[in-house]
């Protein structure tokens, strides 16, 4: 005879992720145009360059900021461990992530400042990518991820569990 409750369900299989690809080589550039090569994984990219110019002319002028002419990009790459250090490492091992920026500027004149940053912990991606910005005079605001690097991190957190729970710590610690 049954009675009104059903037999409980199973409990779900754990849902495995899916595996990652292999590993691939990068070649980005460091200060003074170096280029720096390691094995690793691209997690997220992203740019601040817009389509449209703020200005009249060809070329934002001095000092004005356009996004079309003068834009910041941000790549973020998980190093393979099991590959020996090659590049001139800080540590002398390979780094956890490898966090590559460019200032670029397609002004007549101007130049790309690039900057290749290891990071050993999510948590420090987080401390080089944010800013501090300033309210009129020396007053500075709270810390906060400029737009290309907030969307770069988020993109890279779908990819790596360890940056993801950095972003969400640093986003309930209040970082905008």
């Amino acid at each position: 005879m049954m009675t009104g409750s059903a037999a409980p369900n199973p409990p779900a299989a754990p849902v495995a992720s899916p595996p990652r690809p292999a590993p691939t080589e990068h070649t980005v550039l460091g200060r003074d145009e170096s280029p720096v090569t390691f094995r690793g994984w691209l997690l997220g990219r992203a740019t601040s360059r817009e389509r449209a110019h703020t200005h009249r002319g060809e070329f934002a002028p001095p000092g004005y900021r356009c996004r079309r002419c003068r834009w910041f990009e941000v790549t973020i790459y998980r190093v393979d461990p099991a590959v020996p250090a090659d590049p001139p490492w800080t540590a002398g091992e390979p780094p956890a992530y490898v966090v590559h920026t460019l200032g670029r500027s397609a002004v007549p004149e101007e130049l790309t400042f690039a900057r290749v940053a290891e990071a050993e912990t999510a948590h420090k991606i987080m401390q080089l990518l944010v800013s501090y910005g300033r309210r009129g005079g020396d007053e500075r605001t709270g810390p906060r991820l400029p737009e290309a690097s907030a969307r770069a991190i988020e993109r890279a957190a779908d990819a790596d569990p360890e940056l993801s729970a950095a972003y969400d710590a640093w986003l309930a610690a209040g970082v905008q």
